[in-house]
């Protein structure tokens, strides 16, 4: 986030992508063996991973044909009460933001080079 909000980020770089690419086959790993990160019920694991999560998949979404199981506990995860109350809207402003900052910084970019 540093760098974009720097102006020196317009677009997550391919390693970025990777690691985010990365991030959630691990995910797909675990929940390819149970519903939730640990086992059968939602532990403070998934609580900690989904405002993670949600937050790349706002910038580079899970592919649901790859990684169906990931797909289904965010979807799952973002019904549940404590999301919606805590992380939804924050989630949903930093996207937001983080985009429209980029956006800028592509602005800046193509003024630079005129």
């Amino acid at each position: 986030m540093a760098p974009t909000f720097l102006g020196k980020l317009s677009q997550p770089s391919g390693s970025m992508v990777n690691n985010i690419e990365d991030a959630y086959r691990t995910l797909e790993a675990y929940l390819s063996q149970s519903k939730y990160l640990a086992g059968p019920e939602m532990t403070i694991a998934d609580i900690s991973a989904v405002a993670t999560v949600c937050g790349l998949d706002g910038l580079h979404p899970i592919d649901k044909k790859r990684y169906p199981n990931t797909r289904q506990w965010l979807i799952n995860m973002s019904s549940k009460p404590f999301y919606r109350k805590c992380n939804a809207q924050g989630n949903e402003m930093l996207i937001s933001l983080l985009k429209s900052s980029m956006e800028n910084n592509k602005l800046k970019d193509k003024k630079a080079k005129l």
